[in-house]
């Protein structure tokens, strides 16, 4: 519950589904001698993920591409989240630091 104000309950619902997914909804309550008389409830909508980061290096390849090793390339590239290939060792979106 986040207010109160007369017989307007303001509220924030937070749902863990059973898939493990989390919904949040929030609205306000209108209650008269101890009775919720109407409601009006909404999704709110999770916020959009963030973009890649922009990167300067150039970019690893595709998933499109026959099996690719580090050795393989020159240098760094820039994988982001994708990387089919397996370059990234830490995580950090850039294969082929080592190289």
């Amino acid at each position: 519950m986040l207010d109160v104000s007369g017989g307007i309950v303001t509220v924030t619902i937070d749902v863990l589904r059973p898939d493990g997914t989390e919904q949040s909804y929030e609205g306000t309550y209108t209650v008269r001698g101890g009775v919720i008389v109407d409601a009006a409830i909404r999704l709110v909508e999770p916020p959009a993920p963030p973009d890649e980061p922009e990167s300067t290096y150039p970019p690893g390849p595709s998933a499109d591409e026959p099996d690719v090793d580090c050795e393989d390339l020159p240098g760094p590239v820039w994988v982001g989240s994708s990387d089919p290939h397996r370059l990234d060792a830490d995580g950090d979106g850039i294969g082929c630091e080592w190289n």
